[in-house]
């Protein structure tokens, strides 16, 4: 429920994840995300980019959550919210599809969809374009409607932009802490 108009909003019921993880947090990495801040258009398209991977990461990172109490409702919060976010940026880029990207000739469609065969050639599939057979596409799930998921390796070579999963791509330096 929300609050009164002009009222602060109440305390999380859920603890904060970098909390969470107590002294197991390790320092943001630095990030390289090229530059999807030229036009609203690439911004979206930017989005469309890590929302679905962050919706597959996860989903497929929610088998290795030992720690129940403290963590698993945080990361629940954390996959709503970015398939939220992912349904929204898809249901945009949609309804835009046949726009041109600018500076890369392409249309959002076609931009969008080669970005998702990308995502699958290295991390050996769990994405779907913002078509399928020419028809929109608002959810990346399977055939029973569940979001798809992926393996920390399947991410690391997606972020990386290498199927060595060696640092390069978004993530230049690598990243840090340990990846299970």
């Amino acid at each position: 429920m929300g609050e009164a108009p002009g009222e602060a909003p109440g305390p999380s019921p859920h603890p904060n994840p970098r909390q969470a993880l107590g002294s197991q947090a390790v320092n943001q990495p630095v990030i390289d995300l090229y530059n999807p801040f030229n036009d609203p258009v690439s911004f979206f398209v930017g989005a469309f980019v890590f929302e679905d991977v962050g919706v597959t990461a996860y989903n497929g990172a929610a088998p290795l959550i030992t720690d129940k109490q403290n963590v698993l409702a945080p990361a629940a919060g954390i996959l709503a919210t970015e398939a939220y976010h992912a349904g929204a940026i898809r249901r945009y880029l949609i309804d835009i599809r046949t726009q041109t990207v600018p500076n890369t000739g392409l249309t959002v469609e076609q931009l969008a969809n080669a970005i998702s065969n990308a995502r699958n050639s290295l991390s050996g599939g769990g994405d779907e374009g913002l078509t399928v057979s020419g028809k929109p596409n608002n959810v990346a799930a399977d055939a029973k409607g569940v979001a798809f998921s992926r393996t920390t390796d399947g991410v690391l070579k997606i972020v990386y932009l290498n199927a060595q999963k060696q640092p390069g791509g978004f993530f230049p330096q690598g990243l840090n802490g340990q990846i299970k």
